[in-house]
């Protein structure tokens, strides 16, 4: 029972083994980046111009500090300063979007009906 369902699962978990790898190494290049801007507060393009970036949005720490850390992922969409992040952050939202489709999907299915996969 549980080999022919994991068989029926294989369109599924193969390409999320794919997208969970790729969204894995996103993180490596930008780390270092999105910690010293946070620490500075600045948000610096490789021109020299510097972009000030707000702390405090919502008021409360701990979801500030990931907002703010999201948010400097993303400017590489806005100001396409660094072509390497560029693209990594255009692959993680195809991927994300990927991720978010094959969770939608397998919601469908009658097997997960009661469970955490079914939103």
């Amino acid at each position: 029972m549980a080999l022919s369902r994991a068989l029926y699962a294989l369109p599924i978990a193969l390409p999320l083994a794919v997208m969970v790898r790729v969204l894995a190494t996103m993180t490596v290049v930008p780390g270092p980046f999105i910690d010293d801007a946070d620490l500075r507060g600045l948000y610096t393009l490789q021109n020299g111009t510097t972009i000030p970036i707000l702390k405090g949005l919502y008021g409360v720490p701990g979801l500030d500090d990931a907002i703010t850390q999201v948010a400097i992922t993303f400017c590489q969409l806005i100001f396409h300063d660094d072509q390497r992040m560029w693209w990594q952050c255009v692959v993680f939202l195809t991927d994300y979007a990927g991720l978010t489709a094959l969770w939608m999907l397998e919601s469908l299915r009658t097997a997960n009906r009661g469970t955490f996969f079914q939103t």
